[in-house]
């Protein structure tokens, strides 16, 4: 019995002490955490990128993660895989299902090894479609699928993922809205905003735009050389604007003639003068069917104007006519350069008035005395058919054609081409106020 008894304890002594060199696999530990953040574009809800991070790591074999989001809050656009399960390690995301909601994110060893490696485990980008919503990021670890390996023995280990996604997004509007006020160009509004991101949340429109208060605070006027410019300033907000203005239409030199039996009279009338100090004009005609009497100045280069008409040379055809300011300042006047009669040898030859202004000898004073060459329109030369001034036709200039002119000239009235003809007064070929002026002081008797 004893030599029984002695056999059964070596044995239980043999098969303890065999237990006591196998090497029992202790658990493993992996630590995963989550984050995310969000990048919100100029326009859009933005993109959400959710990070995957190996914090810990005594090695695992495989590892499934599964990642659980708001499908009506988030579009799942990619799977990036990280530094951790890197061919270098040995390792491959060899699996991602991206169809299913949790989305699922399959790691291994490409062996029987582990992988020890810690740092990025992948990235996962989100298109956001309503930043209004919750993201609800769940990650979670398929912990019967995730193991490390002991051999070709697979081994538990301890798998932890922590998810540190804080982010609410549902915006926070309980402050007080903002009212802001109306501008010049902008209508007033009421506005709501998150008080965590300063999110636009709501806008109402509160009053119409104020609209510029315009004041003018500079203006240089224009010549027949350069535009010119009204400066405005905005009383309210301060905004400036500038007003272009056109350049002066050119000056205008034409004749306008009246038979009155073998006597014609030609007047050449000076219109839009930008101010001259010499002015050339030729005056080619038919000295078959005319012969010149005489020629008079008229009003612009006037003794009372600073003018004269210095010389006109009736010896050749075109006849040549030479006005200049006595000094070196510009006359500006308008209206009749020179009065010239002739003698009708023949009614029934056509005349053949030629006008034209020498422009290379027709001068303006510029600054600092520089001569300037002015600009003059095509002339012409036709006969009168109406008596200047006399608007309404009744053969007489009085203050009925003044008052008709008026109507004519503010637009309460069209002028017919009778009425056009008598009343431009300076020849330019419109009806406006100058020639209103004009005409009182052809009524009244005033050159």
């Amino acid at each position: 019995m004893k030599k029984v008894i002695s056999i059964i304890l070596c044995a239980a002594m043999l098969i303890a002490a065999t237990l006591a060199v196998v090497p029992v696999a202790a658990a493993g530990t992996l630590n995963i955490s989550t984050t995310a953040k969000v990048s919100d574009p100029l326009e859009g809800t933005g993109t959400l990128t959710v990070t995957l991070t190996v914090k810990e790591n005594t090695g695992v074999n495989n590892l499934v993660v599964e990642l659980g989001y708001n499908a009506n809050t988030l579009e799942l656009v990619s799977v990036t895989n990280g530094a951790v399960f890197t061919e270098e390690n040995e390792g491959s995301l060899s699996v991602v299902n991206t169809e299913t909601n949790p989305a699922i994110l399959y790691f291994e060893h490409n062996s029987v090894g582990n992988v020890t490696a810690t740092g990025k485990l992948a990235t996962v980008k989100f298109n956001i479609i309503d930043d209004m919503g919750e993201f609800n990021i769940v990650p979670e670890i398929d912990k019967e699928n995730t193991f490390a390996a002991d051999g070709n023995v697979p081994v538990d280990i301890d798998a932890v993922i922590t998810n540190d996604i804080t982010k609410n997004t549902q915006h926070v509007t309980t402050g007080l809205p903002t009212t802001i006020p109306p501008t010049c160009t902008e209508p007033g509004r009421i506005e709501k905003r998150c008080t965590t991101c300063n999110k636009l949340i709501s806008s109402v429109i509160s009053g119409e735009p104020l609209g510029h208060d315009w004041d003018e605070i500079d203006r240089v006027e224009s010549t027949v050389f350069e535009e010119g410019y009204i400066e405005y300033e905005c009383l309210n907000c301060g905004e400036t604007r500038r007003e272009i203005l056109p350049k002066k239409a050119p000056a205008s030199l034409n004749g306008t003639y009246k038979l009155d039996g073998d006597k014609l009279t030609l007047n050449l009338n000076l219109a839009n003068n930008p101010g001259i100090n010499t002015l050339v004009a030729k005056l080619g005609y038919n000295s078959d069917a005319l012969s010149l009497d005489s020629v008079t100045n008229g009003n612009v280069f006037s003794e009372a104007n600073g003018g004269s008409m210095f010389q006109v040379n009736t010896a050749n055809n075109p006849l040549v006519l030479f006005f200049e300011e006595n000094g070196i300042s510009n006359i500006s006047a308008n209206g009749t350069l020179a009065t010239l009669v002739f003698t009708v040898k023949d009614a029934d030859a056509d005349f053949g008035f030629v006008l034209a202004v020498d422009e290379d000898n027709t001068i303006a004073c510029g600054d600092g005395y520089v001569p300037v060459n002015v600009p003059f329109s095509a002339s012409t030369v036709k006969e009168l058919t109406v008596i200047p001034g006399d608007v309404n036709g009744d053969g007489k200039v009085n203050a009925v054609d003044g008052n008709l002119l008026k109507k004519i000239v503010l637009g309460t009235i069209t002028a017919t081409a009778e009425q056009q003809e008598a009343g431009d007064l300076n020849g330019d070929g419109k009806i406006n106020a100058v020639d209103s002026n004009l005409l009182k002081k052809l009524i009244l008797g005033v050159n």
